[in-house]
């Protein structure tokens, strides 16, 4: 477990674990972003460690699992995505001291991990101030919102309301429709169009 800013007193909610895979030298890295409706879940999730992780280590891929502030109610949800990004640039300017190539980071995230990568990767100045650096590519896994303010403005689930608020300013300023400022890295998109709370409309 590494802390982002080599704190070890810094909360459990600012820190990430890696999983080294025994790859080839340079190997990639996955970072993954877990969900959790903005208010919930943890990098140990076994969805992540488990189904996902014990697949790419295997393959010779290195994996990061990332907490971020789960301080919703009292900061807004861009001060998750801000945490996100710092993690995404500790892992950047470490990958090479753990015999991974910093240039081959692949950042992944599920439902609200999803948006968050997504708004990471969508604005220049989170990114800037993070120090994030080019990554290969991202995947976004059922992504819980890539418009708030369409999904606010409408009727939505009730896991929106508290992470959200009312306030139209923070729905747009939470929106990577709204933040995309320069061109993204590749980016996949999977959306279950059966079970969960995404469907294919979102």
């Amino acid at each position: 477990e590494f802390s982002m800013t080599g704190s070890a007193t810094l909360p459990t909610n600012e820190k990430l674990d890696v999983y080294h895979s025994s790859g080839h030298p340079l190997r990639p890295i996955i970072v993954m972003v877990h969900g959790g409706g903005w208010r919930n879940g943890d990098k140990l999730l076994d969805n992540v460690i488990l189904n996902k992780f014990q697949n790419w280590i295997r393959r010779g891929i290195t994996c990061v699992s990332v907490n971020y502030k789960l301080d919703v109610g009292t900061d807004p949800v861009t001060v998750q995505a801000v945490s996100v990004a710092k993690a995404i640039a500790y892992v950047q300017a470490h990958a090479a001291a753990w015999g991974c190539n910093p240039s081959n980071v692949i950042v992944m995230g599920h439902s609200a991990g999803a948006h968050l990568v997504n708004l990471v990767m969508s604005s220049d100045a989170i990114r800037t101030a993070a120090g994030v650096q080019q990554v290969l590519g991202t995947i976004l896994l059922d992504s819980a919102a890539y418009n708030v303010y369409n999904i606010m403005s409408d009727t939505h689930l009730p896991l929106y309301d508290e992470p959200w608020g009312v306030d139209p300013q923070k729905w747009r300023d939470g929106s990577p429709a709204y933040q995309i400022s320069s061109r993204m890295p590749p980016t996949l998109c999977v959306v279950s169009q059966t079970g969960g709370p995404h469907s294919e409309d979102d």
